[in-house]
């Protein structure tokens, strides 16, 4: 069962660390983030830089709900750093979506392709096959924003795309 945890901006590396040490072992499974690969100019030259897909969220795998509530509420650190009242549980349509899309490595590197007549082809990467949920692409920036299969707070999953050529 994965959750969605809500913290102020900045604070999602402090709180991923304080989950894994202060939570229980026989309640959490796992803490982690998505991340994304994006490619930034800076020095005359291109460079891929790691970006946190889902910024103020972190994610928690949990074995136990009702233990992780208790355990949540006497955790003191992670009280002021949370968002109130922001601890979502992911559908296992969104899980599914995430799992496939970054696979186990939790990471969605750069993807490359072409665009002809309108349409997008992705010719390698993670997103092959992925083409049709592509929504926006910002080839100056080189990121393209996928829709999430359905109505959720993540609604938009960022993904580096660079676009080599189009007709």
């Amino acid at each position: 069962m994965w959750y969605a945890l809500k913290c102020h901006p900045g604070k999602e590396e402090e709180i991923l660390e304080s989950c894994r040490q202060e939570l229980d072992s026989r309640i959490l499974c796992d803490a982690f983030l998505f991340t994304y690969d994006q490619m930034k100019r800076y020095e005359g030259s291109w460079h891929v830089e790691k970006k946190q897909m889902f910024p103020q969220y972190i994610f928690l795998e949990i074995k136990n709900k009702e233990g992780f509530l208790k355990c949540l509420e006497s955790a003191s650190y992670l009280k002021e750093a949370i968002i109130q009242d922001n601890l979502r549980e992911i559908s296992a349509e969104e899980e599914g979506f995430l799992k496939s899309l970054c696979r186990t490595k939790r990471h969605l590197s750069m993807s490359e392709g072409y665009i002809q007549n309108g349409q997008t082809h992705i010719t390698k990467g993670p997103l092959m096959g992925w083409e049709k949920r592509i929504r926006k692409i910002d080839r100056h920036k080189r990121l393209a924003r996928l829709e999430f299969p359905v109505k959720s707070v993540l609604t938009m999953v960022p993904a580096g795309l660079e676009i080599k050529s189009k007709s």
